[in-house]
């Protein structure tokens, strides 16, 4: 069997005070941070409660402490999660939390109002922003897309280049990138801070599913016969890369000599040719939703996790963000912003020529595979998000 890469070393990192956007390392010999099933993850438990209708829930918290009342706005994409986080984290800054059903929002005696992903809900920030600016509740947003918004490439993305202008420059209005303004300073012109994606941090908050020895990865560890493992996970479509890795796997017989290739998730109708091929070339495909349990036991399966996205969907990943938190390296687009994310957080990454296949499987093959060391710690990470977080949900001047 191949031997097994290293995982996540803890690294030592100072924060600059009054200055909460920045990390400086200092990292030093550090055991390695692995902590699958080992219930060595902090786990916050508070006591949560939910009305008769299942919509609103509050968490208790010290007499003095500012409340914020999160919008949910369905479960698509990473809402849910996001609130269920923002939920448990929030308390941890002496914040009260509150959520609120979209249809029918109750913004109460809330000091502030988060929206946890601003595409999709503009309606709402809007609704929001008439009592930001007619009262004194303060209104903080996340941005997930920047780039289409600083690029300006369709009338839709000027469009909403100009409204993020002119809204994060609104007294009492805060958006947050989730991607730091090192990634791309541009990103300043539309938001006013910035945090880590929270599914960067996410996991020392949160109580996750416990993971261990599945038929499934029994099955996938038969199927790799000692080579390496390299995954991709979640929806599976031309846009997060699939059609670009099914062409790096079949065009190269080195490559499936050395690698076996793992897509788990639901492929979309329109990669349905570049999936027969994988098959037909023995990828192992997935077609199927992955449960919670069997998501994380992959990732404790994986030599390297899949995040070479299309230049279309260049921003933050909830995948690159798990397989960083767990000490998984990854395989990013050359040039993307999870590139220069990696680099930043000293997360060990593979930059690959988007489209370029030939290239991208020399690449593989020549390249020494990277040994994850010395990266920036999740607490450190979470703590600055947290923190900025709370500054604007203060209304207090943000560090960028």
């Amino acid at each position: 069997m191949a031997q097994r890469w290293p995982r996540s070393s803890n690294c030592s990192i100072g924060l600059h005070e009054g200055n909460p956007g920045s990390v400086e390392s200092s990292c030093a010999e550090a055991s390695h941070r692995r902590g699958i099933g080992s219930g060595l993850w902090p786990v916050q438990r508070h006591n949560r409660w939910l009305d008769s209708y299942g919509k609103t829930r509050m968490l208790k918290n010290e007499i003095g402490a500012l409340t914020v009342c999160i919008v949910e706005d369905g479960d698509g994409g990473h809402r849910r999660e996001y609130t269920d986080l923002f939920v448990s984290a929030l308390p941890l800054v002496s914040t009260r939390v509150k959520t609120t059903a979209i249809a029918n929002p109750s913004f109460g005696d809330c000091d502030c109002v988060l929206i946890p992903m601003i595409e999709g809900s503009y309606g709402l920030l809007l609704r929001a922003l008439a009592q930001t600016v007619f009262g004194h509740r303060r209104t903080v947003a996340l941005l997930f897309r920047p780039r289409e918004a600083i690029e300006r490439k369709t009338a839709r993305h000027t469009m909403k280049h100009w409204f993020l202008r002119i809204v994060s420059r609104l007294p009492r209005t805060k958006i947050l990138t989730i991607l730091p303004f090192s990634v791309d300073p541009r990103m300043s012109m539309v938001a006013s801070g910035w945090i880590y994606d929270p599914q960067m941090w996410d996991l020392s908050v949160i109580e996750r599913p416990q993971s261990g020895e599945t038929s499934l990865t029994s099955d996938i560890r038969d199927r790799a016969a000692g080579r390496h493992i390299i995954l991709a996970l979640g929806t599976q479509n031309y846009e997060k890369g699939f059609d670009f890795l099914s062409r790096v796997w079949c065009g190269s017989e080195a490559i499936r000599s050395r690698y076996l290739f793992v897509v788990g998730g639901k492929t979309s109708i329109g990669s349905g040719e570049a999936a027969a091929k994988f098959r037909a070339a023995g990828g192992h495909l997935i077609d199927r939703y992955i449960e919670p349990f069997e998501f994380f036991a992959l990732y404790e399966l994986a030599n390297a996790v899949w995040s070479c996205y299309s230049p279309a969907y260049d921003q933050a990943s909830g995948i690159f963000g798990r397989a960083f938190q767990l000490g998984v390296p990854t395989i990013v687009r050359e040039g993307s912003y999870l590139a220069a994310l990696s680099r930043s957080i000293r997360h060990c990454s593979i930059e690959l020529p988007f489209e370029d296949f030939r290239t991208a499987a020399q690449i593989l093959l020549e390249r020494e595979l990277p040994v994850q060391r010395q990266t920036s710690t999740v607490d450190d990470i979470r703590e600055v998000s947290l923190r900025t977080l709370k500054s604007a949900f203060a209304g207090q001047p943000l560090s960028t």
